[in-house]
């Protein structure tokens, strides 16, 4: 889980004051409490993660306000999921876990799908308006796309294809854009360890005005 980890802290160095960049973990609605769930209960819960220099992580809320029923199972999707190794001293990681019922990996784009299992971690930077290429941007093209890949049991993307919807040159970019920049936290086996599984997004691609 070391590259995980690493991949995170490439992608955003942030203060407590700066939550609204801080990296947003989506649980899917397999992931919802029952007891959570049938309370309507959603809603966004900050979360600093712990890390000591043996790997143990210790899971802590940051909003004395947050939903009582998603307080707990926030820190338990991240706690049982991901795993360091040893290392040198300790630090922290701040975080935040978007519950909604219906979820959606990233709202500019409308992407939905499904992960087998596994926590899409940061979706909303996995892509850009640069990915969109700039001949279809300049003619104003939209179109719905759908990706499928494998996500490993370190929570990378790979073997991403395009299996539906446009297949030019726009697809062909956020294949690669979810390969190099998707993270997820790891699907769980019946043991309670990581496991490689598949996923699959549907993406509504909006052109840049």
């Amino acid at each position: 889980m070391s590259f995980l980890f690493s991949a995170l802290a490439a992608l955003v160095s942030v203060s407590p004051q700066q939550r609204a960049n801080e990296p947003v973990i989506v649980p899917q609605r397999e992931h919802y409490p029952a007891d959570a769930l049938a309370a309507n209960a959603q809603g966004e819960i900050p979360i600093t993660l712990k890390i000591a220099a043996d790997g143990s992580l210790r899971c802590t809320l940051r909003d004395k306000d947050a939903p009582p029923l998603l307080r707990r199972p926030s820190c338990l999707l991240v706690v049982q999921r991901w795993v360091f190794p040893p290392r040198k001293g300790e630090s922290e990681l701040d975080l935040i876990v978007r519950w909604r019922i219906n979820p959606i990996a990233d709202d500019s784009t409308r992407q939905d799908g499904g992960f087998g299992g596994a926590v899409p971690l940061a979706p909303e930077r996995w892509f850009t308006n640069a990915d969109y290429p700039a001949a279809a941007a300049s003619a104003r093209k939209g179109g719905t796309v759908r990706l499928d890949f494998d996500i490993t049991a370190a929570g990378t993307i790979e073997n991403c294809t395009v299996t539906s919807g446009e297949t030019g040159l726009a697809a062909k970019r956020l294949c690669a854009s979810a390969s190099s920049r998707g993270l997820l936290l790891p699907a769980l086996g019946s043991d309670g360890k990581p496991r490689a599984t598949r996923g699959s997004l549907r993406i509504n691609l909006v052109a840049p005005r």
